[in-house]
């Protein structure tokens, strides 16, 4: 169980991200969206499969892996590089046609 201090630290990240949105006015309420929460589910439960299946995410693949030239770690950021590349397409091609990001 984590100490109170770190839901203390939890909930000042929470609120100062609150008033910073607020007094910038870029807080903006989104409704949720069944289709991309599903597609979020998904693909949150792939990559909990991947990184569990790799030893390791990503971090400790390109950290400790790859430097040690370790073949695993080759066949792993290769796998994840190439399904980053197809749930990119999927979503482009089939999923959400109007999702978009925008970044300020």
């Amino acid at each position: 169980m984590p100490s109170t201090s770190r839901y203390a630290i939890f909930a000042s990240l929470i609120t100062g991200m609150a008033i910073a949105a607020w007094r910038t006015n870029r807080f903006k309420l989104a409704l949720p969206n069944v289709k991309q929460n599903t597609l979020h589910l998904v693909a949150g439960v792939f990559m909990g499969l991947g990184a569990s299946l790799a030893m390791g995410g990503n971090d400790s693949q390109l950290l400790l892996a790859l430097p040690a030239f370790s073949p695993a770690g080759f066949v792993a950021v290769s796998s994840m590089l190439v399904g980053i590349w197809v749930g990119l397409l999927i979503r482009e091609r089939y999923l959400i046609k109007d999702y978009k990001v925008n970044i300020q």
